[in-house]
């Protein structure tokens, strides 16, 4: 009798084990297989476009401070005055800022592997108060001379950039210059303001259309002390991803409508971008995803099979006296 049962537990181990490493198997040629696909994604991201970020418009102050300190001279037992100057850049962040846009999602293939790639239509446009220049100074007494000013839009894959049309600035449409220029970021565009002397102080409207392609996923940063995002799009499976989520969204099978809202006393992203750090940045965006992955289903079935293997073996342990 123990003998019999030694049997059956010595087969039902062996069965076990082939079809673990069955199991296992299977589950190699799937990270094989999902290791094979990110790496797809990323040569058709390199050869088009990656994520996309829009940080922007900002306007990018350029001017030189002037003071005096009082320094002591010990050889002489004398007090002397010293003139000190330093040349400073401020990042002056928008009133208001805007975006209404939409998305045409395409999948490109490489083989049996793809990535979901789009292009953006859309318009940017807020209004921006200038500081005085008195407003700017960090040192009791000092002179400040203005040299330049611009605004900049730093986009995270310039490559993407299918089409920027003037900004309107005021009554003026500037022309659009390659580069943000800001805290030695070139990933973006950038337009120099006329008439420096006229626009400390100034509130000024300002509007632009920016097309964009890239691949998976559009994010914006809510530099603007009041931001507001409209998104809309035929593609039926977005995921809003980001430190703020939609205030209002519709998904359905024909597409998605989406709204973002966020202020100033929500985010930290003026702050962030006063400071130069602009890499970790609040932002928020939809990505394009595909809700059938057979990966990841893959990857879930594998972890099933190997439960229905273990109960398998413990149901059998449990109910080994009513079978002899």
């Amino acid at each position: 009798m123990r003998m019999r049962i030694f049997l059956k537990l010595s087969v039902l181990g062996f069965l076990s084990i082939f079809l673990l490493i069955a199991l296992g198997s299977i589950s190699g040629i799937t990270r094989e297989r999902k290791g094979r696909l990110a790496a797809v994604q990323e040569d058709i991201a390199a050869s088009y476009a990656g994520p996309q970020r829009i940080l922007g418009p900002f306007a990018v102050l350029k001017f030189r401070e002037t003071w005096t300190e009082k320094k002591y001279n010990s050889e002489k037992d004398l007090w002397y005055e010293d003139e000190q100057s330093a040349l400073r850049t401020e990042a002056v962040c928008p009133d208001t800022l805007q975006y209404e846009g939409s998305l045409d999602v395409e999948e490109r293939y490489r083989g049996i592997f793809k990535a979901h790639v789009f292009q953006s239509r859309g318009k940017l446009d807020g209004a921006l108060t200038f500081p005085k220049l008195d407003e700017l100074r960090s040192h009791d007494g000092s002179s400040l001379e203005l040299i330049s000013a611009h605004i900049s839009v730093i986009v995270s894959d310039p490559r993407g950039i299918s089409r920027v049309s003037g900004l309107k600035w005021g009554d003026v449409v500037l022309d659009i210059l390659p580069g943000a220029d800001f805290q030695g970021k070139v990933d973006g565009f950038h337009a120099e303001v006329p008439a420096l002397t006229d626009i400390l102080g100034q509130t000024v409207s300002f509007s632009m259309d920016l097309d964009l392609h890239g691949t998976e996923t559009l994010r914006f940063v809510p530099v603007g002390a009041n931001n507001r995002v409209t998104l809309t799009s035929s593609w039926p499976h977005p995921s809003f991803i980001g430190d703020f989520l939609a205030t209002d969204r519709t998904v359905s099978d024909t597409g998605f409508n989406s709204e973002w809202n966020v202020n100033m006393l929500a985010s930290s992203a003026r702050q962030d971008l006063k400071a130069g750090r602009v890499g970790s940045i609040q932002s928020f965006g939809v990505t394009l995803i595909d809700p059938v992955n057979p990966y990841p289903l893959t990857d879930r079935a594998l972890k099933y099979g190997f439960l229905f293997i273990f109960i398998t073996f413990a149901a059998f342990l449990v109910l080994r006296k009513f079978l002899w």
